[in-house]
């Protein structure tokens, strides 16, 4: 049984390169979510970082998607910090309830 991975990685992004950062990311989330990737979501920081927080089956399978996925495209300027990389120990989240938020966005 795999046992989940949770990565949680931050960027600093000038704001005039913020709807390209966003457009990159969406673009990379998709290519990675067609390899296996549990998906992932953006939002900012209340100091003004990026912060994604994205599911993995494993740590080998994020290395392995990551590797294949590459398509050398770059990201626009940005400050990217070393991903916190997380095991689950109780996974209590209601992934149903939170969608029903956006239902209609």
């Amino acid at each position: 049984m795999k046992e989940g991975l949770v990565a949680i990685y931050r960027w600093n992004v000038a704001e005039e390169h913020v709807p390209e950062f966003r457009k990159r990311w969406r673009e990379v989330t998709a290519s990675l979510r067609r390899y296996g990737a549990l998906g992932s979501l953006l939002g900012r920081s209340s100091k003004g970082e990026f912060v994604a927080v994205a599911l993995w089956p494993d740590g080998e399978t994020r290395e392995t998607i990551f590797a294949a996925a590459d398509d050398g495209k770059p990201w626009p300027p940005s400050e990217r910090f070393e991903p916190i990389l997380v095991t689950p120990s109780d996974d209590m989240w209601d992934l149903t309830g939170w969608r029903e938020l956006f239902d209609g966005d």
